[in-house]
């Protein structure tokens, strides 16, 4: 789940509900209070979220949805089919 931070945040009613499955990953715009969908939901088929870091030595686990709100969309890091770093932008 990602929602408004700062500013943002007192002009929004909703947040953003990112689920993640075996071959997509499903985003929703739901409203705050009735949990609705306001738009229908997005699924980017065959791709998955960032792994959680595991680098050597490294005992610090991210747990953290690499997502961030701009100017009213979901900006989101995953990762393809192909196994490359994406940039998706949702409205």
């Amino acid at each position: 789940m990602v929602a408004a931070t700062g500013q943002e945040e007192q002009n929004a009613g909703h947040f953003w509900l990112i689920e993640e499955y075996s071959d997509q990953v499903k985003i929703a715009r739901r409203d705050a209070s009735t949990l609705a969908e306001i738009m229908p939901a997005v699924s980017l088929a065959g791709v998955h979220l960032l792994a959680p870091q595991n680098g050597s030595g490294s005992l610090d686990w991210h747990t953290a949805i690499e997502a961030m709100i701009y100017q009213d969309t979901l900006l989101l890091l995953a990762v393809d089919t192909h196994e490359q770093l994406v940039l998706y932008q949702v409205k």
